[in-house]
C-alpha cells in the first residue's frame, strides 16, 4: 500500500524515479539471538535495521508474568535497544495496556515515568531484591511510603504508584545482562557499512565501541574519521585509538603527525607507549622532524626517548631534524642523563659540518651539570 502511494506521489509531482518515501527501519524478526530472563521466560532479540539496510538496533515482543499483591497477570510490549544495548523506548499495544492493582490502567502520566524509569541505568533499586521492595510491617516508620503502603520509600522515585513490580520486572529485562548480549552480537557483526555509521553517530560509546572492536583491517578504511573524532576528544580517546590501532597503521604519515602533535594530551606513560610503537617502524625524515617540532610537550621520560630515537636514524639524508634537535636541547640539560648526551655528541661528531656545535653543547652540558 506504501509503495503504491509512493509511486502515485511521484507521478503527481512529476518525479518518477525519485520517490519521497523514506521507509520506515525494517523490523521483519530476523533473529539476532534467544535470552532468558531472571523470571525464566525466553526471549527472542531480533534486529532491525534503517532504510539502508544498516543495523540499527534491536527489538524483543515481552510477554512476563507480573505479580502485584499476589495477583499475577502478563505484561506484553514491545522493548527496543540501540546497537550496543541501550534501552531506547517500549511500544504497548492501545487495545492491551500496561495496569496497576485493581487493573486500574496506565495513564499518560505512568507511561512517561515508567519510560524515564527504563532509561535510568542506576535506579534506586538497582541492588534490591524483588522481596526487598515492599515489607510487611506498615508501622514500620519511615521505611514505609505512606501512598503506597508497604513499598520501601527509597524507592518510591523509581516507581510507578501501584505497579512496582511492574516497574521492577521490566526494568530487569531492559537493562540487566541483556545489554552485554546485544554488544557481544554487534561486535560479532560489525562490517564496513556499520562501523562508518557508528562512526558518523553522536554516541560517545559507539565512537569507542568502534575503535576498541573493529577488525583491525578496518582501521585503513577510516583513518580520516578516526583522526577527526580524536580531535575532539581528550588524551584518553586518543590512548584508546593508538592501543587497538594496527602497527601498520603507524608508517602512515597523517596518522603519526596527528599523534605526535597531540602529545601533549597524553598521559606520560602514553607518550612513552606512542613513541615505542614509532621506533618498530621504518622511520622518515617527516616522523623526526614531526618529534623535533613537538619535543617540548613531552615529559622528560618520553623526550629523552624521542632524543634517542633522532639519534639512531639520523643520516646524512636527513641530518636537518638532527640540527634542530640540539637547538632545543639547552632547556632540558638537566634531564638529559650523560649515557645520553654521550650518544648524542656521538651522532653529531660523524658531521664534520657540526663539529662547532657539537663542541658548544658539549660546553653548555658540563656547565649545566656542575
Amino acid at each position: 500500500m506504501f509503495f503504491g502511494f509512493s509511486i502515485l506521489l511521484s507521478l503527481m509531482l512529476g518525479t518518477v524515479g525519485m520517490s519521497l518515501f523514506i521507509p520506515a527501519p525494517s523490523e521483519d524478526n530476523e533473529l539476532a539471538f534467544q535470552y532468558m530472563t531472571g523470571d525464566s521466560v525466553l526471549l527472542d532479540v531480533n534486529k532491525y535495521y534503517n532504510p539502508e539496510g544498516i543495523l540499527e538496533g534491536y527489538r524483543s515482543h515481552i510477554i512476563t508474568p507480573v505479580c502485584e499483591d499476589r495477583t499475577c497477570y502478563d505484561v506484553e510490549l514491545d522493548f527496543y535497544w540501540d546497537v550496543l544495548g541501550n534501552f531506547m523506548r517500549f511500544d504497548v499495544d492501545p487495545k492491551n495496556p500496561l495496569t496497576k492493582l485493581d487493573h486500574v490502567p496506565f495513564t499518560s502520566g505512568d507511561y512517561e515515568k515508567l519510560r524515564g524509569i527504563l532509561a535510568k541505568t542506576n535506579p534506586s533499586f538497582v541492588y534490591l531484591k524483588r522481596n526487598q521492595l515492599v515489607i510487611d510491617d506498615p508501622e514500620h516508620g519511615n521505611n514505609v511510603d505512606g501512598v503506597s503502603s508497604a513499598t520501601v520509600s527509597s524507592v518510591k522515585e523509581d516507581m510507578v504508584e501501584g505497579a512496582i513490580y511492574t516497574c521492577y520486572t521490566l526494568w530487569q529485562i531492559a537493562n540487566k545482562t541483556i545489554k552485554f548480549k546485544i554488544k557481544q552480537h554487534t561486535r560479532n557483526h560489525l562490517d564496513v557499512a556499520l562501523v562508518r555509521k557508528m562512526l558518523k553517530s553522536a554516541k560517545v560509546d559507539q565512537h569507542y565501541f568502534v575503535i576498541e572492536n573493529m577488525d583491525g583491517a578496518m582501521y585503513e578504511n577510516f583513518i580520516p574519521e578516526i583522526i577527526r573524532l580524536a580531535s575532539q576528544y581528550n588524551g584518553f580517546f586518543i590512548t584508546r585509538v593508538m592501543k587497538h590501532m594496527p602497527q601498520d597503521m603507524f608508517q602512515r604519515r597523517e596518522v603519526v603527525v596527528f599523534l605526535v602533535g597531540k602529545m601533549n594530551a597524553l598521559a606520560l606513560q602514553d607518550q612513552v607507549f606512542l613513541l615505542s610503537k614509532i621506533n618498530e617502524t621504518d622511520n622518515n625524515v617527516w616522523v623526526l622532524h614531526a618529534l623535533v617540532a613537538n619535543i617540548h610537550d613531552m615529559g622528560t621520560m618520553a623526550r629523552n626517548q624521542a632524543i634517542a630515537l633522532v639519534c639512531d636514524q639520523t643520516q646524512a639524508s636527513n641530518l636537518e631534524a638532527f640540527k634542530d634537535m640540539v637547538s632545543l636541547l639547552n632547556d632540558y640539560f638537566d634531564e638529559i642523563p650523560p649515557l645520553l648526551f654521550s650518544k648524542i655528541i656521538s651522532t653529531g661528531n660523524n658531521y664534520p659540518t657540526l663539529e662547532r656545535t657539537m663542541k658548544k653543547i658539549n660546553r653548555d652540558y658540563q656547565k649545566a651539570n656542575r
